[in-house]
């Protein structure tokens, strides 16, 4: 999880919150650290404050997405109005809290979050799959040399050149690139 916060009181209340129930908690108070750590690192939830220095909440919320979209984003805020929560989670976030909140506020946010994120995943996959189920995939035999790329199996299966073509995987979470990624791994793993 990482909490991106200005108040530090805050951030120690998340530490001291989640980090009894297992959650491996990284906190920062900038902005640009917080994005930064997106781009280099993993996170299940991403906890953001509306009002940073410098930062508009919603550009926030934004560029985590666009960074992490398997990231469950909650928007938190000393300033909390409808309107506010209703922009954050159209553009991407999963819950909004306003501060100050109590541990079992926060904690039902991040439960919320995560359900939210996986209810969505969850979605794109079968989508995806009734897209699998629908195209025939060759089942290659020991001699077959493993493509080197997904572009190449596509080729390959529609009968054109690599080259003829391109190939653009354009989803919400992210998930219909992944999956296919890991189709394409069963049937031709790295040998």
């Amino acid at each position: 999880m990482l909490v991106i916060e200005d108040e530090q009181v805050v951030l120690d209340s998340c530490r001291k919150i989640f980090s009894p129930q297992g959650c491996h908690v990284v906190t920062t108070s900038s902005t640009e650290e917080g994005l930064r750590l997106i781009s280099d690192s993993v996170f299940d939830v991403v906890l953001a404050d509306w009002k940073m220095p410098g930062f508009n909440g919603m550009d926030v919320v934004e560029e985590i997405d666009r960074r992490s979209s398997d990231s469950a984003i909650v928007m938190i805020s000393g300033y909390p109005t409808v309107g506010r929560a209703t922009e954050a989670l159209k553009r991407g976030a999963m819950d909004y809290v306003s501060k100050p909140f109590t541990p079992e506020e926060i904690t039902e946010a991040v439960k919320k979050a995560i359900r939210c994120k996986i209810t969505e995943e969850k979605k794109v996959i079968g989508k995806f799959e009734k897209v699998i189920g629908i195209i025939q995939f060759p089942v290659p035999d020991i001699e077959d040399k493993a493509p080197h790329t997904i572009a190449e199996t596509v080729a390959r299966i529609v009968g054109v050149k690599k080259n003829d073509f391109t190939l653009v995987f354009r989803t919400g979470t992210g998930c219909a690139g992944r999956s296919l990624y890991r189709i394409w791994r069963v049937f031709w793993p790295t040998r």
